[in-house]
């Protein structure tokens, strides 16, 4: 049983009685026949191309695809390559059921996933002496070797690394502004399959920087939009979509069986609970973010079970792109490198970049490598403690980069409420002043530091990790050192 190809004559009756099983009430086949026209023109023959290795492998993946699908006790399908006369037969698929119901729907199936995924190609010969691929535009024999020909010449990038791309499940949670070019490169790279998660619809205001859409999808949802526009670039592609947040609820779910995951949303709750999952289920896992001119990305070390959660890591802005702004570039620069590290963890190749927290900024045309601490008592490894900001260096001025909603929620009597731009207005900062720049998680008083001393102003300080770290509770006493801080620690 199983996906088998053929160079011989398909002998139907002998498979459909290999079929038969007690339990089996219904049993479904179909047979695909070369017959002797084709859009007008007289037929003579055809031949069939296939690249084996990549036809075999998709083939037994739709097969046990319909068998987790469907109520099915049995199926088959042999599809035959070479030289085939008219009346051969080209294609054959049975399914054996319990039911006529699931028979019908797995047969159905199994034939349209073959058609439109595994690397077979028509070669049809006319009775006028001309012949044409069929379904194919510019397809012959090495099409996939062709296709992929300047990425298998890159060392590590050879036969078997795309057999192993082509095997491969790629988990895209977020298909905006990030998740567009991730979904895109990793399709055209030769991914097997790719599962996209994504409640929205397209808007107006996401044109500028989600380039799978156009005007005429306004309103349309971004996964659908998004498989259609990405099986056009590679029609042998397996797409899902979900048109769901991910949550709690199907977290779990959702990534299973993938083999990486990248999480290209703006939502920081989703990427914690996407950092914590991955690592429970042994699944590579990759996050992005943008901020304005600015893009950052984490990749999680090689073991999976490894890495940081994103509380860990302390690199939520705050703001999100509507609320910050981003420009296109940004996040076309970031995905294309996220992409690129995902081939890298799926070619199993090395890469500098794992286990560190990677700020690429275009306006400064820096790029800056961040060794992210694990804190102290995280919540990702059981219970966690909070500490106090009180015992920090009562010299400084503190200076709160926060929103006023943040400040509501989380008051800060001593720290003076500022924005970034305050900061840089001419005679703001005083040079006989140390100031501590105070934010949730640290990311906008770190950057703001880092501006700030490239600007001059050397006696300015990053309240490392933010408040989130350090937060307030009365009657404690614990000392800045305790929590792994130091209120002097520049942020360079």
């Amino acid at each position: 049983m199983g996906f088998s190809l053929t160079e011989t004559r398909i002998d139907t009756a002998a498979l459909s009685q290999a079929m038969a099983r007690p339990h089996s009430g219904g049993f479904v086949s179909f047979a695909g026949w070369v017959r002797d026209h084709h859009q007008g023109r007289a037929v003579s023959g055809l031949s069939y191309a296939v690249y084996p290795a990549l036809a075999q492998s998709e083939g037994e993946s739709i097969l046990d695809e319909a068998t987790q699908h469907f109520e099915i006790d049995a199926a088959r399908c042999i599809h035959r390559t070479g030289n085939l006369a008219i009346g051969d037969c080209a294609v054959w698929v049975g399914v054996a059921a319990a039911h006529r119901d699931a028979a019908f729907a797995a047969c159905r199936y199994i034939i349209d996933q073959v058609k439109a995924r595994v690397p077979i190609w028509k070669h049809e010969h006319y009775a006028d002496g001309r012949s044409a691929w069929v379904d194919c535009a510019g397809c012959h024999p090495m099409a996939p070797a062709e296709r992929y020909s300047r990425q298998m010449a890159v060392p590590g990038f050879g036969d078997q690394t795309q057999l192993r791309l082509k095997q491969a499940h790629a988990v895209i949670i977020g298909l905006g502004a990030l998740g567009c070019p991730v979904a895109d490169l990793l399709a055209s790279a030769g991914i097997g399959r790719l599962t996209l998660i994504d409640p929205d619809l397209v808007e107006l205001s996401n044109l500028h920087r989600q380039p799978l859409y156009t005007e005429a999808d306004c309103g349309e949802r971004k996964v659908t939009v998004a498989a259609a526009r990405l099986r056009e670039r590679n029609r042998a592609l397996d797409i899902r979509v979900r048109p769901h947040a991910y949550h709690a609820g199907n977290a779990a779910e959702l990534l299973r069986g993938a083999d990486i995951v990248l999480e290209c949303t703006d939502n920081p709750a989703c990427k914690q609970l996407l950092s914590v999952t991955a690592r429970q289920q042994q699944v590579p896992w990759l996050i992005g973010g943008l901020y304005r001119h600015q893009g950052a990305l984490y990749v999680a070390p090689q073991s999976a079970a490894h890495g940081l959660c994103w509380d860990c890591l302390n690199a939520d802005t705050g703001e999100s792109c509507q609320d910050a702004g981003v420009l296109g570039p940004v996040p076309a620069a970031l995905g294309a490198m996220l992409a690129h590290q995902a081939l890298l963890q799926l070619a199993q190749l090395p890469s500098p970049v794992r286990g560190a927290w990677n700020v690429l900024d275009l306006r400064n045309g820096s790029w800056d490598r961040i060794e992210p601490r694990r804190r102290r008592h995280c919540q990702c490894q059981g219970s966690a403690e909070n500490w106090s900001i009180q015992a920090l260096d009562p010299e400084l001025h503190w200076l709160d980069l926060r929103t006023q909603a943040e400040r509501a929620q989380q008051p800060l009597r001593k720290a003076e409420a500022v924005s970034r731009e305050q900061l840089h207005e001419a005679g703001f900062l005083k040079p006989e002043h140390h100031y501590l720049l105070i934010c949730s998680r640290g990311v906008r008083s770190d950057t703001a530091t880092r501006e700030l001393r490239q600007a001059g102003h050397v006696n300015v300080w990053s309240l490392d990790g933010g408040l989130s770290r350090h937060a307030q509770r009365p009657g404690d006493a614990q000392v800045a050192s305790d929590c792994g801080c130091d209120s002097r620690r520049a942020s360079a």
